[in-house]
């Protein structure tokens, strides 16, 4: 029987990594003095249909965050190449939940952020 790994990178949220969305104007960038923090999150599922069909696959997600730390949006930036992932990666993510990000002057901000969710079956 394999072994079952999902790797998320929620290490990088730990070492303030994130990858910041670049769809910012360099004056929107300067005043966004502290990336989102992760307080909650749960890793993705995979699916029995994947473990079965032995599916793997890498989903890069943009996630919004709203000012209440909400991810209010979450769009696939790049496939997994299987529908199946894509949506469990979506599903977990969308129940994630943040400290979130704040300009210069404390005012708490929406921020887009990509979370890349890895896939992969082992042993």
């Amino acid at each position: 029987m394999r072994k079952i790994i999902i790797f998320t990178v929620l290490f990088l949220f730990t070492f303030g990594l994130v990858y910041a969305n670049d769809n910012t104007t360099n004056s929107d960038r300067n005043s966004q003095k502290k990336q989102p923090v992760l307080l909650y999150s749960i890793n993705p599922e995979y699916p029995s249909e994947a473990r079965a069909n032995h599916l793997e696959g890498d989903v890069l997600l943009r996630i919004t965050i709203s000012v209440e730390g909400k991810v209010s949006n979450v769009e696939v930036a790049e496939s997994s190449g299987h529908d199946i992932l894509d949506e469990a990666a979506v599903n977990a993510v969308s129940k994630w939940r943040f400290i979130p990000a704040r300009a210069d002057n404390g005012q708490t901000i929406v921020s887009a952020v990509d979370i890349p969710i890895v896939f992969r079956l082992m042993g």
